[in-house]
C-alpha cells in the first residue's frame, strides 16, 4: 500500500495509512495548518496554544 504525503513548501512529508505523521520530527505549525484543513478545521490561536502545550507536555515525558 502506498504511502500518504503531504506537501509542504515543496517538501514531502510522510503520512501513516490513517494520516498521521511517520516521523514527528516533521511537524510544525505549516504541517498542523495543512492537516486541519484536511479535515476542515481552522485552527484558532487557541488551537495552536494547546498543540504546543501538548508537544511540550510530549517532549518533556
Amino acid at each position: 500500500m502506498a504511502m500518504k504525503q503531504l506537501t509542504i513548501d515543496g517538501h514531502s512529508i510522510e503520512l501513516d495509512k490513517d494520516g498521521f505523521l511517520q516521523d514527528l520530527n516533521d511537524w510544525s505549525l505549516d504541517v498542523a495548518h495543512a492537516l486541519s484543513a484536511e479535515e476542515g478545521i481552522a485552527l484558532s490561536a487557541e488551537h495552536v496554544e494547546i498543540l504546543q502545550l501538548l508537544r511540550d507536555f510530549y517532549a518533556e515525558f
